[in-house]
């Protein structure tokens, strides 16, 4: 029967301290992380695309033209195909570290538990207040300035099922989807990496045990039927999945090696088709998955050129520090304020104006996030380590 332990490896054998990745492949992974990060902050900019994402909302279009996506295919480019492959990417990279260096599951608990529930509480608690005190200090100090100073706004009615889906996502409550994202939406990525470390044993046994079956069953459920593990977003599972195989086989894969095979020429009509089909055909799985798995292809191709150069390897490696904090900050606060910003600036909504608004508070969210990140940990480095997961 397969081992459902983790190695041990405080004091390394030889037969331990193999090959885990090379010094350029992890540099290549480093050099990604400021693009990857930028990328999820302007998949989150939701004001230009809105009507994409989001069909059956009111002005949403169901059955979009060429013409429409024509119309905003640079930004649905890089938010919907380029973008949606970030978050994947994360997965596996993490999966892959955290497996191939073989870490007792006590060890590995110990880890993510300062790495990913730390700063997921602590960020919970952040935006909480943020989002409390000043509607408290209004109601207190400016009662007339508030329609009801006896309660404070957008928490005031919550009961306790409130509180788990704003910190979980997970609705208890019956008629509703049970799966859904956080309070700070972005953080569904760190609730299911908690989970998936809790079950690492499982997954690593049904590798070991059932290699292809397991991978064959994730392979249609994310090609075919798009259906959540109940706990678990489909893709969160394929693609941690996905690393945990990357780091069994890493001495007979190198996923750089043969990326860099792929022509721009073989992989880019790729990309380009499986995005269009996504957007106009009612999003179906396979072109979602298929879109995913190329804009990846084209990260890791990308990446190569990202370290040919010391200036800019030098600068993605000193910004690598700060992302996570950057995921964590962007949203909800951060990016609504910047928007807020913008638009008493800007208050059309025509074309010219979707697009600034687009270009202003993507990368005015992430820049201001990156200079806070640095800010935080310049003043105060041990409340930035919380923060930051240690990272």
């Amino acid at each position: 029967m397969a081992d459902l332990s983790y190695q041990d490896t405080a004091v390394p054998t030889p037969q331990e301290t193999e090959f885990i990745i090379s010094d350029e492949n992890s540099r290549r992974i480093t050099s990604l992380r400021f693009f990857l990060i930028l990328f999820v902050v302007l998949l989150h900019n939701y004001d230009a695309i809105l009507d994409f994402l989001q069909p059956d909302a009111p002005g949403g279009l169901l059955n979009p033209t060429f013409f429409d996506v024509l119309k905003k295919a640079p930004l649905l480019f890089l938010s919907v195909s380029l973008g949606s492959c970030a978050v994947p990417l994360f997965f596996t990279f993490t999966s892959y570290f955290q497996n191939a260096k073989h870490y007792s599951y006590c060890t590995l608990l110990k880890k993510k538990f300062y790495s990913l529930v730390v700063p997921y509480t602590l960020w919970f608690v952040l935006v909480m207040l943020v989002q409390i005190l000043p509607r408290l200090f209004l109601n207190i100090f400016f009662p007339s300035h508030t329609s009801d100073p006896s309660y404070i706004p957008f928490i005031s009615k919550w009961d306790f099922f409130d509180w788990i889906k704003a910190f979980t996502g997970y609705n208890f409550r019956s008629g509703e989807p049970f799966l859904d994202s956080p309070y700070i939406v972005p953080f569904w990525f760190m609730r299911d990496l908690i989970i998936l470390t809790l079950l690492a044993p499982v997954l690593r046994f049904l590798t070991e045990k059932f290699p292809f079956l397991f991978l064959g069953v994730l392979c249609a459920n994310l090609v075919f039927f798009q259906r959540n593990y109940y706990i678990l977003l489909d893709s969160s599972l394929f693609f941690y999945t996905v690393g945990l195989y990357l780091a069994r086989y890493r001495n007979k894969i190198d996923i750089f090696a043969a990326v860099d095979k792929i022509k721009w020429i073989e992989i880019m009509p790729i990309v380009i088709v499986s995005w269009y089909v996504y957007l106009v055909a009612q999003r179906p799985p396979a072109a979602r998955a298929l879109s995913a798995l190329s804009a990846g292809v084209v990260f890791l191709k990308a990446s190569k050129y990202l370290i040919s150069k010391e200036k800019i390897y030098k600068f993605l490696e000193f910004t690598s520090k700060y992302t996570f904090f950057v995921y964590a900050i962007h949203k909800p606060i951060l990016m609504r304020l910047v928007n807020k910003a913008f638009h008493i600036v800007i208050r059309s909504k025509c074309l010219p104006a979707l697009y600034l608004q687009y270009i202003v508070v993507g990368f005015g969210t992430f820049a201001s996030g990156l200079l806070i990140a640095i800010a935080v940990k310049k003043i105060c480095p041990k409340l930035f380590g919380l923060l930051n997961g240690g990272r």
